[in-house]
């Protein structure tokens, strides 16, 4: 699995750089963007469900179960690390949360990211993934629709 993890990383990463993107750069393929659309956030919530082999809508679910509760708390913490939106409308994004549940998410993976190689690889690599797809949504001319 982390074979596989790595080896999409390092393929995201040669497109990126052909593209003339870093990892850590990609953040401006979203600028001018529309920001927080219900499309922008239902792309994050299921580009981390694919990264973490959950099936469709898993995140969504009102569960606690910790294969489905840490990758929705990576989603809220890549919805507000990307769109800059406020913990309420990430709250929002998944159900009945209040903003304190989408706070908690985003510092238990901010602390996660600082203290695990592998949290932050799997995190970069689904950065990347966004920042790949909305690249070619901007360079084929689509707008996020909300």
């Amino acid at each position: 699995m982390i074979l596989e993890i790595m080896l999409e990383l390092k393929s995201i990463n040669a497109i990126l750089k052909a593209m003339q993107f870093k990892i850590d750069k990609a953040a401006p393929v979203w600028e001018g963007a529309a920001w927080g659309t219900a499309g922008d956030l239902d792309r994050v919530k299921r580009t981390v469900e694919t990264a973490f082999g959950l099936p469709e809508k898993s995140i969504d679910r009102q569960t606690r179960s910790q294969d489905v509760c840490w990758p929705r708390q990576v989603a809220m913490y890549l919805i507000r690390d990307i769109h800059v939106l406020p913990f309420e409308r990430i709250a929002a994004a998944f159900g009945k949360r209040d903003h304190g549940t989408a706070m908690n998410a985003c510092q238990l993976v901010s602390e996660r990211i600082a203290t695990n190689t592998q949290v932050k690889t799997k995190v970069n690599m689904i950065r990347a993934t966004l920042a790949a797809r909305a690249l070619q949504d901007k360079q084929d001319g689509i707008v996020p629709i909300s």
